[in-house]
């Protein structure tokens, strides 16, 4: 008996991966309440995840160029949404997965660093350090086949409270 699968099977495996598309979303930002800014992310793709995660085989040029380009957008898509100047906020992660496999939700929040950076340079919150930004939890994971997605929810915390 074979401990491991012919490498026939194992190629056929690899191209079906590959083939896999996931459905692009456009990134926008919502002001949904005078307290609730939620930015709208795309899924990333295996490129994205490969290049931006920290346990990668890549350079830190490869992870430049992406986090660079998702920080610029980020930052536009806040600004065309009318993004709100708040002294302190608690951010949210949801993430809506485009099929049943696991996901490390960690990780994927720590992907979604740079869009972070972005709504912060859109003037958000001063910076993300921990006397402005909270990272609230627990993280929620969800399935949507036809629009996955990560949603960022910006709420604002009230002076005093």
């Amino acid at each position: 008996m074979r401990r491991y699968p012919r490498k026939g099977k194992v190629r056929r495996i690899k191209k079906a991966v590959k083939r896999r598309v996931i459905p692009y979303v456009d990134p926008f930002a919502t002001l949904v309440a005078p307290d609730r800014f939620v930015v709208t992310w795309m899924w990333p793709t295996a490129e994205h995840n490969e290049k931006l995660t920290v346990h990668g085989n890549t350079n830190h040029w490869d992870r430049q160029s992406i986090a660079k380009h998702w920080r610029g957008l980020a930052k536009i898509v806040c600004l065309e949404a009318g993004c709100p100047e708040w002294g302190q906020a608690v951010v949210h992660y949801r993430f809506y997965k485009p099929d049943l496999r696991a996901i490390d939700q960690l990780n994927q929040a720590h992907r979604m660093k740079h869009v972070v950076d972005g709504v912060m340079d859109a003037g958000l919150l001063h910076n993300d350090s921990d006397k402005y930004l909270v990272v609230g939890g627990p993280m929620e994971s969800r399935l949507d086949r036809e629009r996955p997605r990560i949603e960022l929810e910006f709420v604002r915390v009230k002076e005093g409270a």
